[in-house]
This record gives structure tokens, C-alpha cells and sequence, in this order.
């Protein structure tokens, strides 16, 4: 329950948001293909896992990749809240920066943020 209402939708928000919109469909399918592999990997190697290791470092070990995880989150994935898609890939071009904005959210001319302006 607790995965469900944490980082669980995190994948499906960032697996939609991170690539770039020439590639979104494919990548998207291949990173959704891989999360299920990674779920079958869980459910099929859970008992046997518990059985080697103990039902505590199971969970332990399980609890340590979600650290992992948070901390990725925290550290590499950008805040794309009330962010448009082409701003995204605008902060991947830009390494990782967050292209300057005018006051109506609107890329910044005056920087050759835009698309419209001279390369």
C-alpha cells in the first residue's frame, strides 16, 4: 500500500515526461516493458529470496533499492511540475538547465532559447 501512494507512480510520471518527443512513444513502450520485467523479476525471486536471506533482510535489501531510488529522484530528476513537454526537452538541450522564461511562460528571445531564433 505504501509503494502505491509513494514512489510507485513515480515511474509512470517520469517514464512519460523524460524523453525526448521524437522518441517518447518507443522509449516510453521499452522502459513500460522493462518495469514489468523488473515486477516479474520481484514476484518470482521473492520467496526464494526470503528463504535464503529472511523474511527481515528481504525487506531490508527491498527498502535499501527504494532508498536508492528516492535519492535518484531527489538529486537527478528535474521538478517538471507546470512544465510543458517542450520545455522539458528544452532543459535537456540546454544540460540540464531550465531555459530562461518571459512573464507568460513563454521561452526567453533574448538568450536564443526559442526555437525561432538564429543558431
Amino acid at each position: 500500500m505504501a509503494f502505491a501512494i509513494s514512489l510507485g507512480p513515480v515511474y509512470w510520471v517520469m517514464s512519460s515526461e523524460i524523453f525526448p518527443n521524437r522518441l517518447r512513444g518507443t522509449a516510453t513502450s521499452f522502459c513500460t516493458s522493462a518495469n514489468w520485467a523488473a515486477n516479474l523479476l520481484i514476484s518470482v525471486t521473492f520467496l526464494s529470496l526470503v528463504g535464503f536471506i529472511g523474511q527481515a533482510f528481504t525487506l531490508w535489501l527491498y527498502a535499501v533499492f527504494a532508498i536508492i531510488t528516492f535519492l535518484f529522484c531527489w538529486f537527478l530528476a528535474p521538478e517538471t511540475k507546470g512544465k510543458r513537454l517542450e520545455q522539458i526537452d528544452d532543459y535537456r538541450k540546454n544540460g540540464r538547465k531550465w531555459p530562461e522564461e518571459d512573464q507568460q511562460g513563454k521561452p526567453s528571445q533574448k538568450h536564443g532559447n526559442s526555437k525561432h531564433s538564429a543558431a
